[in-house]
């Protein structure tokens, strides 16, 4: 088991007008055999850097491991730009990179609640730059819908007002983290809900091998109707689901931290 970590840093452009992302790497391979390569994506509220200390766990085993930093806290106004599958391309180029970087391997994309959401998108037509996904505490079903009061004020503002930050009456502890969505702007909330409605449809699609952790006891989110999706899914044996009997969303980087990774790395050790 490696001690000291190499680490890496890079600027990695996303797109054609100039954007880029900092991407972080903790390398650990150090065998003869390489393992698979780990890239994780963050929840809505959090940032790469709060993945550090998981991504160290992951390098200390010997895989290398990065994170990197989504476009949600820019202060430009260019979140009122940003449609949530710039998001999932943001991913795409990170990914690519890291595959160019390891030499063709392809790495497993960790999402982390909106990273998940991110990440079902990402392997729409993109499985071929992945070897596999898991998706910690997803946001693919929220635990309350949004009144029609509030869905008829969402799209008010965001057709009048697209760069204020999302009012707290609009979103609220059960329906998104309201701290965490009040910082980003109201288009930008609206891209994000549109696409909680579509992911039950996407993750149909998954043909990764993939791993589901979700927490029993989540406020954000409910798991139910995934185990239905699950008994229907044409690739039901490449996808596994474990039910972890805590009330916290932020598996990754939480007080369950050391269990999920091991369980994770338990997975990527056995996967399909």
């Amino acid at each position: 088991m490696p001690e000291e970590l190499r680490t890496i840093v890079y600027v990695c452009p996303v797109d054609h007008r100039g954007t880029s992302v900092f991407v972080k790497g903790w390398l650990g391979n150090t065998g003869e055999k390489p393992k698979t390569p780990i890239v994780f994506a963050q929840d809505l509220g959090s940032s790469a850097q709060d993945l550090t200390n998981t991504a160290q766990q992951f390098g200390r085993r010997g895989f290398n491991a990065y994170t990197y930093e989504m476009r949600l806290k820019r202060s430009d106004h260019s979140q009122s730009r940003l449609a949530f599958e710039e998001l999932a391309s943001d991913l795409l180029q990170v990914v690519a990179w890291i595959k160019h970087r390891e030499s063709g391997k392809r790495p497993i994309v960790v999402g982390q609640g909106l990273g998940a959401l991110v990440a079902v998108y990402f392997a729409q037509g993109h499985s071929k730059f992945a070897a596999g996904l898991v998706f910690s505490a997803p946001l693919f079903f929220l635990a309350k819908k949004l009144s029609p009061f509030r869905r008829f004020l969402l799209r008010t503002l965001t057709r009048t007002a697209p760069s204020i930050n999302t009012p707290s009456i609009v979103a609220s502890l059960q329906d998104i983290d309201a701290q965490s969505v009040g910082k980003i702007s109201i288009s930008l909330t609206q891209e994000i809900l549109i696409a909680i409605s579509r992911a039950p449809k996407l993750f149909m699609r998954i043909s990764l091998p993939t791993l589901l952790i979700c927490p029993s006891r989540d406020k954000l989110c409910r798991y139910e109707p995934i185990k239905r999706l699950m008994s229907k899914h044409k690739n039901e044996s490449l996808i596994s689901l474990l039910t972890i009997d805590v009330d916290e969303h932020n598996l990754l980087t939480g007080r369950h931290s050391d269990d999920v990774c091991a369980t994770i790395i338990n997975w990527l050790e056995n996967r399909p």
